[in-house]
């Protein structure tokens, strides 16, 4: 094509999960470098634009260069689809509040601004009017900036787009201010007008903050709302921003800018009673297997956490209750990975195959699942055969046909890095994970090495050099009664071609299989990591394929779901890890009136799923709810004061409970929001309230008036 048409850009990958479409590709011998750009389709709806760690959302473009980076394709650039995110006011107007309306319009200006920050010359958000058709009620149909012809009023969306077109048309992004936190964000552009200068666009994904600028003086500088209202900087440099996005103009660069306070809106007229204070002498961490069945969003990949609880004295609210990350524990019942052929990460090979079991999502109830098989691998023809690398292992059987107590995984092939399958039925063992390979082909010589040899290979003379890499593959599951064991990730998987000097010495070492699960004795293990040096640099080092269960070079299979893509190593990068505090018995009963709401004092750790509450009765039954504020994943620093619904069978006047657990999830890393940063705050709690609500709340101010007199608000002269 580039050939016939070298006039034309090609542009690969329409979908949300694009990275592993275009992983599938890379693996069976695609070259990136004959296509222009990667290309993204997120479909958006409620979800919010940063965000990392789901597939619908514009903060995947991140997953996509990933794709390429770590298959050694640093150059890439990537793009928006021309179909693209949706953000239908549909989904939410039959049912909530005009600020979460307003909260769809929030999403969509958003969107437009990541885009223009990763460098998109496409971006298309929905249609320029909603369908007027019965495909309206479809996901996609009500996407329009305008309503259905032949009314075609204009949206609030329209309106917000059209401010950020004259404020921002065509600039050039330079950098991400830093702000101090990772959740506030700060844009700097520049703008190709006649006289040139600097935009910024400020926002945070959910509540206030106030931001101190500075710029130099003698700036001439202009702020605008998302509805295009002007306005000049206060003297002393403070802003207002939140979820809205608002912009500043100046004739001169930023210098700096730092959060200096938070602060929550929509409060008013409410009344709280303080019901206790959360301490470590009323609480503990739960160690529950599986709060996604007591309400906490289960989004992949996640996975359970370990917290330490312990109290803090905080600057704003004195002693607090704190929960802090300490590692990942995986659940090997209930895992978000496996279950598929391709995936993103520095483990190229197969993942391991998903867990069969007797219901969906892990429950008792519905139909029988059965297992996965494990990915295919990768073929490669380095020493004058193909041959098929990295295969991951078999997910298992709890209800194996052949009404036997022990049916064992089958082995991986050593030499070749495939994970261990797992045992079947009952009492079955998992197999073990084949070990690693090293290959080093130079002047049509081939140098093959396994676990334990000496690596050394001196270069005569300059040329091509070609090299395969595997990892050992991760070890099977055993068996189970109740619910099948995943299949060993295959061991992380590298092939390339690159050019050596006269003199240079390959060394290095391979990894052994990890070892499979032996029923009632033992868990499987990873695969060990094999590594290849040239004159003692690294130039290749792969990740152990992980155990069932484990995060590995190509990811231990799980639990099959349909929220399971087959990650690679790069999980710890973008998981959530789930907890819980949970109340000792020794908290107070609550007892239900109408017009009240269960609210959290809490302190965000900048970057977590949905939280959940959980209530308990008199007689001990589990009840659930979600926070009202928490329908998407939102990130903040600072205090907020959170509500949830009382569970409807709850919500009969004059009956008790209590509250049972408070859940959430938590990450290492965040998008900011183009680069991973590094998290460093703890999620902290500090009291439990009733809040009883006004009957009646006062509805969203109405900030979205015709669009062509707020146009006007903008000046001619700037653009």
């Amino acid at each position: 094509m580039r050939k016939e048409f070298p006039n034309k850009r090609i542009m690969i990958g329409n979908g949300s999960s694009s990275s592993q479409k275009i992983a599938s590709l890379i693996r069976n011998g695609f070259d990136l470098n004959l296509v222009h750009q990667l290309g993204i389709e997120s479909k958006g709806f409620t979800t919010m634009p940063e965000l990392n760690a789901n597939r619908e959302a514009p903060g995947m473009f991140w997953a996509l260069r990933e794709t390429a980076r770590v298959f050694g394709y640093s150059n890439v650039t990537v793009n928006a689809c021309n179909e693209f995110v949706f953000r239908p006011e549909r989904t939410v107007q039959r049912s909530w509040p005009r600020d979460k309306i307003m909260q769809i319009t929030d999403f969509s200006v958003r969107d437009y601004l990541i885009c223009l920050i990763w460098g998109c010359d496409i971006i298309s958000t929905g249609h320029l009017e909603d369908a007027n058709d019965a495909y309206y009620d479809t996901n996609w149909g009500a996407g329009g900036q305008c309503k259905f012809y032949p009314f075609s009023y204009p949206k609030r969306m329209f309106t917000a787009l059209a401010v950020l077109t004259r404020v921002l048309d065509c600039p050039q992004f330079l950098r991400m201010v830093d702000s101090g936190e990772n959740c506030s964000y700060i844009a700097e552009f520049r703008r190709n007008r006649n006289v040139k200068d600097y935009a910024y666009a400020l926002w945070t994904p959910q509540f206030g903050a106030t931001a101190k600028v500075k710029f130099p003086s003698g700036a001439k500088i202009k702020v605008y709302d998302i509805w295009g209202h002007e306005s000049t900087l206060a003297e002393n440099g403070e802003i207002d921003i939140g979820s809205s996005p608002c912009y500043i103009v100046s004739t001169e660069k930023m210098e700096g800018a730092k959060i200096v306070r938070h602060f929550q809106q929509g409060l008013a007229g409410r009344k709280y009673e303080k019901v206790f204070e959360c301490t470590t002498k009323n609480s503990f961490v739960s160690n529950a297997s599986r709060p996604a069945n007591l309400g906490v969003a289960h989004e992949a990949p996640m996975f359970r956490g370990k917290f330490d609880v312990f109290m803090e004295k905080d600057n704003q609210v004195g002693e607090a209750l704190v929960a802090k990350l300490d590692k990942t524990v995986i659940d090997t019942r209930y895992g978000n990975v496996g279950g598929g052929s391709d995936g993103f990460g520095p483990g190229t090979g197969g993942s391991g195959g998903g867990a069969g079991g007797p219901g969906l999502y892990g429950q008792t109830k519905g139909k029988a699942q059965g297992p996965r098989p494990g990915g295919p691998g990768r073929e490669c023809a380095i020493t004058g055969e193909s041959l098929v690398y990295a295969k991951g292992g078999d997910g298992g059987d709890c209800q194996d046909r052949s009404n036997r107590d022990s049916v064992n995984g089958t082995d991986g092939r050593n030499g070749f890095g495939d994970g261990g399958g797992a045992g079947h039925s009952m009492k079955g063992n998992g197999g073990n994970g084949g070990d690693g390979i090293i290959v080093i082909k130079i002047d049509d010589k081939v140098y093959k090495f396994a676990p334990g040899d000496k690596i050394r290979v001196s270069v005569r003379k300059a040329g091509v050099c070609e090299f395969l890499v595997v990892a050992g593959g991760g070890g099977g599951g055993a068996g189970g009664i109740n619910y099948g064991a995943g299949g060993g990730g295959a061991g992380g998987m590298d092939y390339r071609r690159v050019r050596v000097n006269g003199g240079e010495v390959f060394t290095g070492s391979v990894g052994r299989g990890g070892q499979g699960a032996i029923f009632g004795k033992s868990k499987s293990t990873n695969g060990e990591d094999s590594v290849l040096l040239c004159n003692g640099r690294e130039v290749s080092h792969m990740l152990g394929g992980g155990a069932e269960g484990q995060l590995g070079g190509s990811g231990g299979g799980l639990f099959a779901n349909k929220h399971s893509p087959a990650l690679g190593g790069v999980i710890p990068d973008i998981a959530w890890e789930y907890g819980g505090v949970e109340f000792k018995k020794t908290v107070p009963f609550i007892t239900y009136k109408p017009n009240t709401k269960i609210a959290v004092r809490l302190y965000g750790n900048s970057s977590f799923s949905k939280l959940a509450i959980t209530f308990e009765d008199e007689k001990g039954k589990i009840h659930a709810s979600s926070f009202d504020t928490y329908r998407n994943y939102q990130c903040f620093h600072g205090w907020h004061t959170l509500e949830a619904n009382i569970p409807k069978d709850l919500r009969v006047e004059g009956k008790k409970f209590k509250v049972k657990a408070v859940w959430f999830g938590a990450t290492r890393k965040q998008i900011n929001p183009k680069e991973m940063t590094e998290i460093h705050d703890n999620f902290k709690l500090k009291d439990v309230y009733v809040v009883t609500v006004p009957d009646t709340e006062a509805p969203a101010s109405d900030e979205a008036k015709h669009a062509a007199a707020v146009m006007k608000t903008v000046d001619e002269k700037d653009l």
